[in-house]
């Protein structure tokens, strides 16, 4: 199909057939060439694709499909031959659209979107001599979603015919002169692409529910509705990402599952005297199950996501040294998911989402509402942030040179409360400042949580090593390929040893800052 510049779509109610009647006595068409398509179209379950602007999708062909990228409305796609279309970035051939896609898509999974069925018509605009000045594309479309999880068959929608002039070099004057023909017919500019048409129209044009807090809280809200509208989202985010949890189609899925249920946690525990006591401790277990049920397969995903970086540092002849331990990760990873599966289907998880979506809808009674559930949600709010602020920064600037390893994961957990509390209340304060504190904190959350999982890292790569060893499927070359990780991952831990201070001090800076944003009238 040859490439089209604007699209223009019709005013409500009119034909195609009579704007092309119309057209005809305004300039000369030639006889259209016709053809057909079906182009299936690809994305991640979050949209990383459609939120950059681009497209991607592919087309079968008689040896097998045909892949095409558009990184943006209007640009001529690219496309490659491949024998089927990727599930997965690294699928990709090497080369500039593995190049282009692998830093959007990253660990998540392409899955189907929507089929759109096309079926164009190319006229040839002809000057007096016969001569093509443009050339005038009419596309009818459908979209196309499959048999779904509940019997249903295909389904079907028409989508609005398109028009699109496309230039000829040489000939602007005519291009010019057409685009004002298709405006004095009532043509308007399309304000979505094709897929954004055939997503809305088939009901899905949303993206996944984002794990980001970005909720509008009023300053003069009560606490307890300002948590429970909160926790209904954190809630929202579990449930939209458990089917992909339970079909291990990425490993995303887990890991923003696994983010709402530490938020909920961190809320949960953090802002206290909103909720009855009786309730908090229940959920609080709960949810501290939950967490502990999805940490194994979590831990085995992040493994496996960094082989490929542990595997670059290492020299290239003891490289592929690694591949039995990547296969005893990969073996562990299924067995852990098999329980998490299993405990994701248990009355236990059930009867949490139910009677926690229900305790978050309920009205509770007139006379017991706990201390703090009806001040307003700023005061609260900004007493929290202030006391766990005021720790990270009492704890942070204890730590020296000899400081045991201990009190710097200590201090990862408090700054990643103190970051659940930023971003759980971020709408009550001024954009720019607590956007810069954040920022800030992240940095150093950054170097505290990699010298974490370096030293989880070296430790379970021993225990792997233990394992391997006495199930007889550790060679002597890939005991010694596991040493020289551990090496490895011992040096960069250290690094981040050294890097804490300099971004510590980086972060100690916000205090000013931390102070006019919380401290207020709650002064200690």
């Amino acid at each position: 199909m040859t490439h089209c510049s604007t699209e223009y779509v019709l005013p409500s109610g009119a034909k195609a057939e009579v704007f092309l009647t119309e057209l005809e006595d305004q300039v000369v068409l030639s006889q259209p060439e016709t053809s057909q398509e079906n182009r299936f179209f690809v994305d991640t379950f979050d949209r990383r694709i459609q939120r950059l602007g681009g497209s991607l999708w592919w087309q079968r062909q008689k040896d097998g499909v045909r892949l095409f990228w558009r990184s943006a409305p209007g640009q001529r796609p690219s496309s490659w031959p491949l024998q089927d279309c990727p599930t997965f970035a690294s699928a990709l051939p090497k080369g500039s659209l593995r190049t282009a896609l692998e830093p959007v898509i990253q660990m998540r999974r392409l899955l189907p979107l929507v089929e759109v069925r096309l079926k164009a018509s190319v006229f040839r605009v002809l000057d007096r001599r016969q001569k093509t000045v443009a050339y005038l594309h009419w596309v009818q479309s459908q979209a196309v979603l499959p048999r779904d999880t509940a019997g249903r068959g295909k389904r079907r929608w028409d989508l609005t015919d398109r028009f699109a002039i496309e230039e000829i070099r040489g000939y602007s004057k005519k291009f010019q002169r057409l685009t004002r023909l298709l405006g004095a017919a009532g043509l308007r500019p399309a304000e979505t692409t094709q897929l954004e048409a055939a997503l809305a129209a088939a009901g899905c044009s949303q993206g996944s529910k984002s794990s980001k807090l970005q909720l509008e809280l009023s300053a003069r809200q009560p606490a307890e509705e300002a948590l429970q509208q909160i926790f209904l989202h954190l809630l929202s985010v579990l449930e939209v990402n458990e089917a992909g949890v339970r079909s291990d189609l990425d490993s995303e899925f887990l890991h923003e599952f696994r983010v709402a249920v530490r938020r909920t946690r961190a809320a949960l525990t953090q802002v206290r005297g909103v909720f009855p006591a009786t309730v908090v401790e229940r959920f609080r277990q709960e949810f501290s199950w939950l967490g502990k049920v999805s940490g194994p397969t979590r831990d085995l995903d992040v493994y496996l996501l960094k082989m490929p970086t542990y595997e670059e540092h290492l020299p290239p002849s003891i490289r592929a040294d690694l591949e039995p331990l990547r296969h005893h990760l990969r073996g562990r990873q299924r067995r852990e998911q098999k329980r998490l599966t299993r405990a994701l289907a248990s009355p236990r998880y059930r009867s949490i989402k139910k009677d926690w979506r229900q305790e978050l809808e309920s009205k509770r009674p007139s006379g017991e509402s706990p201390p703090n559930a009806l001040m307003p949600i700023s005061k609260v709010a900004a007493k929290r942030i202030w006391k766990a602020y005021k720790k990270v920064f009492t704890r942070g600037s204890a730590i020296h040179r000899d400081t045991p390893a201990e009190a710097l994961h200590d201090l990862r957990i408090d700054c990643k409360k103190l970051r659940y509390l930023l971003e759980f209340f971020r709408s009550l304060f001024a954009p720019q400042p607590i956007a810069s504190l954040i920022r800030d904190l992240k940095k150093l959350q950054d170097t505290l949580g990699d010298f974490n999982d370096f030293e989880v890292q070296r430790d379970q790569l021993s225990q792997y090593a233990d394992e391997m060893t006495s199930e007889g499927s550790a060679p002597a070359s890939t005991l010694l390929a596991m040493g020289r990780l551990l090496a490895l991952l011992e040096e960069w831990q250290h690094r981040e040893r050294l890097g804490f201070h300099p971004r510590f001090e980086a972060f100690s800076k916000s205090r000013p800052v931390a102070q006019k944003l919380f401290r207020g009238e709650n002064r200690s």
